[in-house]
């Protein structure tokens, strides 16, 4: 297991050669003994971590200390867990969603003696938390959500917008960024306007 941003020995961090063989296993030692943030792990097996997170073999892991506490962020039902990716999923011949997963992209056998390379993955769905189009209810107060773009290759760029798709400035201003993947920012940043 490889824990993103954790200060941790070599040893315990999951490198991809750091294979456990069937039947045996090894403890990992993780003092979270650093300032708050949002950190995330995955398997790291060696050439099938793309696989391993692409079937859902992730999560995110949150320290917390005394400086964030401190602060008074929503907490509780106020603050989110966000984990983004994009899959694809196989349908039947209605066009109804079987619940089975699917990888493929385009590959185009390299000329004779050069490399091959696997492109990236990119699918037409994006979920968040495992779910499709989710939805979530909000009180008119801050929220927190703490984001985890866990796609193999895709990058997102997230807005908000009224029931009816519509967005606008107002909507754009409420939003604050607080933290990124190497804990708090001094100050909170507006968001840029979307493009």
């Amino acid at each position: 297991m490889h824990l993103h941003g954790a200060r941790t020995g070599g040893g315990n961090d999951g490198w991809a050669e750091n294979a456990v063989l069937t039947g045996n296993s090894q403890l990992s030692e993780y003092p979270n003994d650093q300032q708050a943030m949002g950190l995330w792990y995955h398997d790291h097996g060696m050439d099938i971590t793309r696989w391993n997170v692409m079937t859902g073999l992730a999560g995110m892991y949150l320290i917390r200390d005394d400086e964030e506490d401190a602060l008074h962020l929503p907490h509780g039902k106020y603050e989110v867990p966000l984990m983004l990716c994009d899959r694809n999923l196989e349908t039947d011949g209605a066009g109804q969603l079987t619940g089975q997963l699917l990888y493929k992209v385009a590959y185009n056998p390299p000329p004779p003696g050069a490399e091959r390379v696997m492109p990236p993955f990119s699918g037409p769905f994006t979920l968040v938390n495992g779910v499709i189009w989710p939805h979530l209810d909000v009180e008119p107060r801050w929220y927190r959500f703490r984001m985890l773009n866990a796609a193999n290759a895709r990058f997102f760029q997230l807005q908000l917008q009224h029931a009816d798709g519509t967005t606008d400035q107002q909507l754009q201003d409420a939003v604050r960024q607080i933290g990124s993947d190497g804990g708090l920012l001094p100050a909170p940043v507006a968001l840029p306007a979307a493009s």
